[in-house]
């Protein structure tokens, strides 16, 4: 399904998605913002406290009726990064229209009160509710300390943290917990007026219809912006040698990961190739490194590569028990010098292929997932996750090699258990 496009004002994509797969519709709206650590904690509220209600459905029992009388709608806000742009989504999903009983537009219904939301929340003496920004508040300090549960997130995030310090990049989509205490009534409100006003948006209707009573909605509500773009990506060279940071931590398996750089980022002609090349480092069950570090020299408990294009950055995460941190990093970076240096089969590349295939073909099982792939795609340019499958079947194994050799280590991060008193 290739969407339709339409600009319907200054720095604002529409895309209209017909698909009568679902008995629901959705509309989605994101606004995409730098990555900075003083507004990220911010921003990454906003969503949350938006979703609350609005002027005319200022308590959540009037609000929640009215969500009900549209047939049980639903809405959401959440927070995401791409690359070194924050991206605050809000959206609703409603019964498709093709299913009112007494053949109501659902979804424009829905789009008006997902405009009132957006456009007139429910203020106090012209800013946030108080209680509603500490409810927020509260949350976002509990995603924030919720990082650290979960190690091998928590290890990559810190490798991120350590390889591009200074970079937008290496803020956390939430903030830092100092940023979002210091969040007042007043800050949250300007800054929710700024980014109506000049944050790119990029606004996705799903369902049976084409949208254009949604389409319309939001272009008469969005007609006056004055929209500043997004600054491009810093792009760095790796660092010779490659930092090393040891972290000691309550846990009974060392976290190891490696941080690289690669000049291929954003819409770069090899992009393709470098995602083709990352599977075949260490993206699938048939990879080099799963099948040689993992399998053949049971030096991990699992090991996995992953691009990030938009940045133009590659991380190689694994379980490894202390012991083996050494040897296993050797391993990594003598699969990554085979893969560099021709050192793979044709089958090895064709598993790769068919495993990015296999997945893209599942990009758009639900109206969520399809959202999700078109708002991290950015504001204005996009590529359909079967585009994306066809450039795939096109990558030659020069171009394998040649995105390759464009990769360095930067980083070595490794979480190892800390030393127990009295421990020998």
């Amino acid at each position: 399904m290739t969407p339709a496009c339409y600009t319907v004002a200054d720095g604002v994509t529409f895309l209209s998605i017909k698909d009568d797969r679902f008995t629901t519709a959705r509309i989605t709206v994101n606004l995409y913002a730098p990555l900075c650590e003083e507004t990220a904690g911010t921003y990454a509220m906003l969503p949350f406290m938006l979703r609350r209600g609005s002027r005319r459905f200022a308590d959540t029992t009037a609000f929640h009726r009215a969500l009900d009388r549209l047939y049980g709608a639903v809405i959401d806000g959440s927070v995401s990064a791409s690359g070194e742009t924050q991206i605050l989504t809000m959206s609703m999903s409603c019964i498709d229209d093709r299913f009112a009983l007494q053949n109501e537009e659902v979804a424009a219904s829905c789009a008006s009160l997902l405009l009132e939301t957006l456009f007139d929340p429910p203020l106090e003496n012209g800013v946030f509710r108080s209680e509603d920004l500490e409810e927020e508040r509260r949350c976002t300090l509990e995603s924030i300390a919720a990082q650290i549960n979960d190690k091998r997130s928590y290890a990559a995030i810190r490798c991120k943290e350590i390889m591009c310090e200074g970079e937008p990049y290496a803020v956390s989509k939430y903030g830092t917990e100092e940023r979002v205490k210091a969040v007042t009534a007043e800050s949250l409100t300007d800054a929710w007026k700024a980014l109506l006003k000049a944050a790119p948006m990029r606004i996705i209707y799903q369902g049976s219809g084409n949208g254009e009573a949604v389409r319309e909605a939001f272009a008469k509500r969005l007609a006056d912006r004055a929209v500043q773009e997004l600054p491009p990506v810093t792009l760095k060279a790796a660092r010779e040698p490659a930092v090393r940071n040891t972290e000691t931590m309550d846990v009974n398996q060392c976290q190891l990961v490696m941080g690289l750089r690669t000049e291929i980022a954003g819409e770069h002609p090899l992009g393709d190739a470098m995602r083709l090349a990352c599977a075949l480092l260490g993206g699938t069950p048939h990879s080099l490194l799963f099948m040689n570090v993992r399998e053949k020299h049971s030096l991990c408990y699992y090991c996995a590569a992953r691009y990030y294009r938009q940045k133009g950055v590659l991380m190689i995460d694994s379980g490894v028990e202390e012991a083996s941190l050494q040897k296993a990093e050797e391993e990594i970076l003598r699969q990554l010098e085979d893969l560099k240096n021709d050192r793979f089969t044709d089958e090895d590349l064709e598993h790769a292929r068919l495993s990015i295939l296999d997945s893209l073909m599942g990009a758009d099982d639900s109206a969520a997932q399809t959202a999700a792939w078109y708002g991290a795609e950015g504001p204005y340019e996009f590529r359909t996750p079967a585009e994306v499958a066809d450039g795939i079947r096109k990558v030659t194994r020069d171009e394998v090699l040649a995105a390759a050799n464009t990769v360095m280590l930067d980083t070595v991060y490794s979480l190892i258990p800390e030393k127990k008193e009295g421990a020998q």
